[in-house]
C-alpha cells in the first residue's frame, strides 16, 4: 500500500521511510540528509534583574539631580545624561541645570511610584522609557 507525500503529492510505498522526490521524513525521526539548522551561537540572551520599584522612586525623588536611579534600573545612558545636566549645567547656569536634572528625577520617581509591579518592569527596567 502506498502513502502520498503530503508536501510534492507524490505517491511513497509504505515501507519507504523518506519521499524520493522531495526528502520529506515520515518518520518521527528527521532524515540523515534532511536540513538541520545549526545550534545558536554566541551569549544566551541576559533578561533584565527584577528591580524594587519603592527603591527606585525613592531614588528619583532625593538623588534626581544625579540621575542615580537610572543608574539603578540598569539604564545607564539616562542615568550619564541626568548627571551630566545636573553637574555641568548646574555648574554653567548656578544651579539651574541641577534643579532641571532634579524635577526631571522627581517627576520619574513619582512615576515609578504609582506604576503597577508589572508596568514598573516592562517600562522602565526592561523598555527603558524615560516617561
Amino acid at each position: 500500500m502506498d502513502k502520498e507525500c503530503p508536501t510534492c503529492k507524490q505517491s511513497v510505498p509504505e515501507a519507504q521511510m523518506v519521499c524520493p522526490g522531495c526528502g520529506y521524513p515520515f518518520d518521527s525521526q528527521p532524515a540523515a540528509n534532511a536540513y538541520q539548522p545549526p545550534p545558536p551561537t554566541g551569549p544566551a540572551p541576559v533578561a533584565a534583574a527584577k528591580k524594587d520599584k519603592v527603591v527606585a522612586g525613592i531614588l528619583g525623588i532625593l538623588l534626581g539631580g544625579l540621575g542615580i536611579h537610572g543608574f539603578y534600573i540598569g539604564n545607564i545612558k539616562m542615568g550619564v545624561i541626568i548627571l551630566v545636566i545636573g553637574l555641568v549645567g548646574g555648574v554653567v547656569t548656578c544651579g539651574l541645570g541641577y534643579g532641571v536634572a532634579g524635577t526631571i528625577g522627581l517627576i520619574q520617581g513619582i512615576l515609578y511610584l504609582v506604576a503597577s509591579e508589572e508596568d514598573f518592569q516592562s517600562k522602565y527596567v526592561v523598555g527603558q522609557q524615560w516617561f
